[in-house]
């Protein structure tokens, strides 16, 4: 079958089995009007009074309607403010405690060293003198006799 034959078989089978497409970026119906409110109450009872007027609305409420939101956002953003201030300075106090604690325990290790040194000058000391005095005599010996002299 050549090319021109088939084209022409499958647009009349085409024609003959239309399809209707719909999408949904435009609509097949328009939108159904809005419904008014009556202007007169439904009941045709003539001894019903017609409703009130409409009020202007509270300078308190117009007040907080208005102004609600910028003042909540001040407040949130004070307290936001706030705790990044104070996280801050609590870092900056750990920082500060911790070098007081290093030069602590640094002047304290040098104590200890140098009184570790000091006691090494006075053992030695104490090692000579006895070293020194300690000279014995062979006859000034006891002998140990038994389990304790």
């Amino acid at each position: 079958m050549n090319a021109p034959r088939l084209f022409r078989a499958s647009s009349r089978i085409a024609q003959r089995f239309r399809v209707s497409r719909s999408y949904s970026t435009r609509p097949t119906d328009p939108a159904p009007p809005h419904p008014h409110p009556p202007t007169h109450p439904s009941n045709s009872n003539s001894t019903q009074a017609p409703p009130p007027p409409k009020k202007d609305p509270s300078r308190v409420g117009t007040f907080y309607r208005n102004n609600t939101y910028p003042v909540l956002k001040a407040f949130l953003l004070a307290l936001f403010t706030y705790q990044l201030a104070y996280y801050a300075w609590l870092k900056l106090e750990i920082v500060e405690e911790k070098s007081e604690q290093q030069s602590t325990i640094q002047g304290l290790e040098e104590e200890v060293k140098r009184a570790v040194a000091q006691q090494k000058r006075t053992a030695s000391d104490v090692a000579e003198k006895v070293a020194g005095s300690g000279d014995v005599h062979p006859g000034s010996q006891t002998k140990r006799k038994g389990w304790l002299w």
